[in-house]
Parts: structure tokens; sequence; C-alpha cells
């Protein structure tokens, strides 16, 4: 389905192994579709922030929304320390669930499991699941509807920064983008 997403405009895709935040902004014009207008590294001090300063600023966010993993949580906690919203989590927005290979490093994995790398395996490993856990569609389809919950609940002049993650960002900019999901996934770094 289009979901609405060719609403979607220049997105950066700044991502890096560290959680990633995008800012969410409703558009005050006439179009009611928010749009994803930035996508950041947050590192946990959020000094790191440079031309979108003033979206960290305390006042400048509506609304903090996380993965409720830990590594974006603590992100999130450093974005709240600077903009004063509370985070609220969506397990939605979790990188790809990977079951009983939780926890390798993604060099690892793919060494161990190549039928599961899209590099050696390409489009068929998007739809294989490790043991226990979920395949690149399924996990897409997971960010699409926590994408989706969001924006059905975005106001016209609310700014909302996500904290999630590599993956889901780039299966989510992907999608906007109308970009296979290998090619998403593969052109953007997901090491643990």
């Amino acid at each position: 389905s289009d979901r609405g997403h060719k609403q979607a405009r220049s997105l950066a895709t700044a991502l890096s192994e560290s959680p990633t935040a995008t800012r969410l902004e409703g558009e005050s014009r006439s179009e009611p579709e928010p749009t994803a207008t930035s996508v950041q590294s947050a590192a946990d001090d959020t000094a790191g922030v440079d031309a979108e300063r003033p979206a960290w600023s305390e006042g400048a966010v509506d609304r903090l929304v996380t993965s409720d993993l830990q590594r974006a949580r603590e992100t999130a906690a450093a974005v709240e320390r600077a903009t004063g919203c509370q985070p609220a989590s969506d397990a939605g927005w979790r990188e790809q669930g990977m079951g009983r290979l939780q926890g390798l490093q993604t060099r690892e994995l793919f060494e161990r499991h190549p039928r599961l790398s899209l590099k050696h395996s390409g489009k068929a490993a998007a739809q294989r699941a490790p043991e226990g856990g979920e395949t690149l569609i399924e996990t897409r389809e997971r960010v699409l509807e926590a994408w989706d919950r969001l924006r059905a609940d975005l106001r016209a002049d609310e700014t909302v920064i996500v904290v999630s993650h590599s993956g889901p960002i780039s299966l989510l900019l992907g999608y906007l983008r109308d970009i296979p999901i290998t090619e998403a996934v593969l052109n953007h770094s997901q090491d643990n």
C-alpha cells in the first residue's frame, strides 16, 4: 500500500553504528501529512549535533519516541536532557529480531550464516529468519506500522524525534524512496 509515504521529501541519511534519531515535523501549510525532514546520528552526548541544534533545544521538540532497546533508550535520555521531552518507548522501532543469533557481531553473523546475508544470498535473505527471529520483510512491516501509528497521531504543527536503529531507519527510508529492501539495507552500515 502507498501509506501516504510519497509525501516524504528531503531525507538525509546520516546513519551510524549508534541508534539514529529522526526528526519529524508536521506541515504548517495545507498538506495534512507530516514529513521526515532529517535523519541524524545521535551520540550519547548531543553536543555533536550542529546545524540541527535548534531542533534539539528545550521547547523546540514536542514529542520524543524511542525504540525500547537499551542503546536507543540511552540515546533518547541524552535527547531528553537537551529537549526536556520525556521519551515514549515503542517496540515497533526495534532493530531486526535475530532470535537465537542475537548479540553476534554483524560480520560473525553473516560469516556463520551466509544464507541470512543480503550480500551473499541476495533478496532471498530478506525472506529468511534466524531461528526465533524475524525476516527483514517482517521487520520492515513492523517499522512501517510504527511509522503509520506515529503519523496518524501527529499534529500538523508538531515536531517529533524518533530514536531508532540503523536497520529500521534504512528500511523506512528505502520504503519511502521506493528502493528494494536489499539496496536500502546494503547501502547503509548495520555494524553492531
